[in-house]
């Protein structure tokens, strides 16, 4: 037996074609993972738009309701001001005429 018909330890163990099919298996894997990995998010999405959507209506009825209340507000504050305005204008006419008729009998 001569030394290139001794098998080397590549060729004994089949060495490249275990590595060949290796990477052929871990490159499946990683597209099988990949596949696993997008189905296995698609639950998150479908559970981040209805939240999403709820967030939306929530703020759209808050701000709604802000709204009327605040509207409310200024018509109650306006209220108050025009009878505050008309009680301070019937004061002031009742003070007037008070004067009037003590100025006017000594004229």
């Amino acid at each position: 037996m001569t030394l290139p018909e001794i098998p080397n330890f590549a060729s004994l163990f089949q060495f490249d074609q275990r590595v060949s099919t290796l990477e052929s298996k871990m490159s499946e894997f990683k597209q099988t993972s990949q596949f696993a990995e997008a189905v296995s998010s698609i639950p998150g999405i479908v559970d981040t738009y209805p939240a999403s959507k709820m967030k939306e209506a929530v703020y759209v009825v808050v701000q709604l309701q802000t709204n009327k209340l605040r509207e409310e507000a200024q018509a109650e504050n306006q209220e108050f001001l025009n009878q505050i305005d008309s009680t301070m204008k019937g004061i002031i006419k009742e003070q007037v005429q008070a004067q009037v008729s003590k100025i006017m009998p000594k004229i």
